[in-house]
């Protein structure tokens, strides 16, 4: 019964308020086949430094440093086809349908790797007061769609610390660094011993929010951390 409710309430909406292309104006999706099909994925990983050809986006010998990631993995190119106008309305305008197709880059990069069942896969948290203002984390989502599709485990390991009214969009250089040190803390009672994490996001720039993440995870003892991101601005 719950579902034919959900179902009718759906049909008057689209009468109401009709879904529409976010690329090209087109009336009947949220993104039609046409701009899907535009879209570029990410034929080959590389570096996130130096862009070496590297396998599952893992630092070159000659980049690693002082990383606590193991590699960033894209999904697809952010400024060719539709997925930057995807990525804003997933995350601004509640168009949590877009979530599936943007989900689908991340997977089509991991079906053919070799990935332990045991897994984890996370997303980067929303403080509780910006979730509640926004209802969701597009983040979230997204990792959960990866995980169930690749039979992986979900769970939300990190708490975000600190409410911030500027986006990190809005900052740039040392500013984006020094905004985030310190911002995320590893959730109690959790044990990742020794795990092999994705930390799912929408868009990594510079990377300083993947990066503050695994720090985190890291210290918590996690083995292999990678940024699973659909793409980099």
């Amino acid at each position: 019964m719950a579902q034919v409710i959900k179902s009718i309430s759906e049909f008057c909406l689209d009468l109401i308020f009709p879904k529409k292309c976010v690329n090209c104006g087109e009336f009947g999706s949220f993104c039609c086949q046409k701009c899907l099909a535009k879209i570029k994925p990410i034929q080959t990983q590389v570096c996130p430094k130096c862009g070496k050809i590297s396998d599952l986006g893992k630092w070159c010998a000659g980049c690693k440093r002082d990383s606590n990631l193991t590699g960033i993995i894209v999904g697809a190119t952010y400024r060719v086809g539709p997925t930057k106008e995807m990525i804003h309305y997933l995350k601004y305008n509640s168009v949590k349908e877009l979530s599936q197709p943007l989900a689908d880059l991340l997977i089509d990069q991991l079906i053919e790797a070799e990935i332990s069942d045991k897994t984890i896969t996370t997303s980067v948290p929303l403080h509780k007061k910006k979730y509640l203002e926004r209802g969701y984390n597009q983040s979230e989502i997204m990792a959960k769609i990866v995980a169930a599709k690749l039979g992986l485990n979900y769970q939300n390991l990190l708490i975000r610390k600190r409410y911030d009214k500027k986006s990190q969009v809005e900052l740039k250089g040392d500013a984006r660094r020094k905004n985030l040190v310190d911002a995320f803390a590893l959730c109690p009672m959790i044990d990742i011993s020794g795990q092999t994490i994705f930390i799912v996001d929408d868009v990594s720039t510079t990377g300083t929010t993947l990066e503050e993440c695994a720090k985190v995870l890291r210290d918590g003892g996690a083995r292999r951390i990678y940024g699973l991101v659909v793409a980099r601005g």
